[in-house]
């Protein structure tokens, strides 16, 4: 999990956003059982509130934000509510 939230800190655009499909790239890795080796990690930094995961539609590209430490505050304090 480590590792991937460090590429999404690396990758990502000066917003914090970038793609499933760079991440995936950059990380050079190809084939089912390394999509399933990123997208885990992916899911529970997001269950954690490191990062949003959205999707426009199925089949759409993935899109992944790192939450700033504000944004991440926050959503500590909805989870709280």
């Amino acid at each position: 999990m480590k590792e991937v939230l460090s590429q999404i800190t690396n990758l990502s655009d000066k917003e914090g956003w970038l793609t499933f499909s760079y991440l995936l790239s950059e990380m050079k890795r190809a084939g089912a059982r390394s999509l399933v080796l990123t997208l885990l990690p992916l899911l529970h930094l997001c269950q954690e509130g490191k990062i949003s995961i959205m999707q426009d539609d199925i089949f759409s590209e993935i899109l992944i934000h790192r939450l700033s430490a504000a944004e991440m505050k926050q959503g500590e304090e909805d989870d709280r509510e």
